[in-house]
């Protein structure tokens, strides 16, 4: 039989990848008699070397890849990015041959098995069912009569440059798997970091988050089109119910969320990509994700009616958006719309995509309505094929971009 490959990262989440390998995994391959050879990560990146090794060795084999991997979404970033290499002159990828992942989750907030799993289907982590919600994907790898369940992971590239882009700076190129993000979810993920240690579960996400929710961030957005979809970029219009082409292709800020994602969900009731995860999973399966595509989901504060009334000065004439001349506009916009945005939205499967802005000021938001009227989509939902995000110069924090969870 074939060699499956155990990658186990014993520092992932709450620490719990080793009883999960001898209490669920071990016995379970063992008892379909399966081969596996046992790879454990020691330090941050440790597993993109494993996976390098794991592919030298597959190509002198030559044969189909499997590998089980127990530990959260940094793992997978890490084993992703060891399988595929480096990318060749041309910024093209050598993909290894036909390769199945199957996860087991012991990370923090486990993304990826969260969008295969969601809890309307058996996922997340229900405590009656001990840990069998987290064997889904094992399973179904070992079940031989189940080979046409496979979802493809969508890779995207990412090209960072560290420094001014004159002379001196320094090109790095990542793949994602999950999300890149830039604004408030990368300073979210930056901060909580420094929580990790006294907060190891997801309650430092949201203690970071209120450190940075009236932060707006200067920056432009340059949307590449989708070159399978007529050479066009997308927008989704609630009215409509549809994508429709975006006839802009520069975006500017400020930007208050920007998050580019190839899966619906970033923790098992967060939704920020409602049309980004499997199509089984899609509120409307016409609307899922092509492959080929990136889903990105922004919020835009100066398209609320209610935020142009309240600035002092026009927006072209502010280049800071941190003064003491905003700071109440700011906390308004966190307060009456972002808060609306994120738990009646985003934490309640995805309905933020279809919120529209107040045409008068004290409004509140509210779910697009018939006719579309004078109203204001609140957050701009993206299907491109790609994007470059050149941050302002004075902005420390738009120069901050988070791919997978790593800042």
């Amino acid at each position: 039989t074939r060699m499956i490959h155990v990658v186990i990262n014993p520092a992932a989440g709450g620490q719990i990848s080793e009883r999960l390998f001898t209490e669920e995994i071990e016995p379970r391959l063992k008892a379909k008699s399966r081969r596996f050879d046992v790879h454990r990560t020691e330090s941050p990146g440790d597993g993109a070397r494993i996976a390098s090794l794991i592919r030298s060795s597959l190509d002198k084999e030559g044969d189909e890849l499997q590998v089980i991997l127990v530990g959260g979404d940094g793992t997978t970033h890490e084993v992703t990015n060891g399988l595929m290499g480096q990318p060749g002159s041309q910024g093209r990828y050598t993909p290894p041959p036909r390769t199945s992942i199957a996860l087991v989750p012991a990370g923090t907030a486990n993304a990826l098995y969260a969008s295969l799993y969601p809890p309307d289907q058996g996922g997340a982590s229900a405590e009656e069912e001990g840990d069998a919600w987290r064997m889904k994907s094992l399973e179904k790898m070992l079940d031989t009569e189940s080979s046409g369940s496979m979802y493809p992971l969508a890779l995207a590239s990412v090209s960072t440059i560290a420094g001014d882009s004159g002379t001196g700076h320094s090109e790095k190129t990542t793949l994602a798997h999950l999300i890149t993000s830039h604004a408030l979810h990368a300073s979210i993920l930056a901060d909580s970091e420094a929580l990790r240690a006294t907060h190891p579960g997801i309650e430092r996400f949201k203690m970071a988050a209120e450190q940075n929710t009236i932060v707006w961030t200067q920056a432009t957005l340059k949307l590449r089109p989708l070159d399978t979809h007529g050479n066009a970029v997308f927008r989704y219009d609630p009215f409509a119910k549809d994508f429709v082409k975006e006839d802009a292709s520069t975006l500017d800020g400020p930007f208050v969320y920007v998050a580019c994602l190839s899966t619906d969900r970033l923790e098992p009731h967060f939704v920020p990509g409602p049309f980004s995860g499997p199509a089984r999973s899609c509120p409307e399966p016409r609307l899922a994700r092509p492959e080929d595509a990136l889903d990105l989901l922004l919020i835009r504060p100066c398209r609320d009616p209610a935020v142009v009334q309240s600035l002092k000065r026009s927006i072209d004439e502010i280049q800071n958006w941190s003064g003491d001349d905003t700071a109440d506009v700011r906390i308004q916009f966190a307060q009456k719309r972002l808060g609306p945005i994120m738990f009646k939205g985003v934490y309640s499967g995805g309905k933020h995509v279809g919120f529209t802005y107040p045409a008068q000021p004290d409004g509140d938001i509210d779910e697009a309505s018939e006719g579309r009227g004078d109203q204001v989509v609140a957050c701009e939902y993206i299907r491109c094929g790609g994007y470059e995000w050149t941050p302002a110069q004075a902005d420390a924090k738009a120069k901050r971009t988070c791919i997978d969870g790593t800042v």
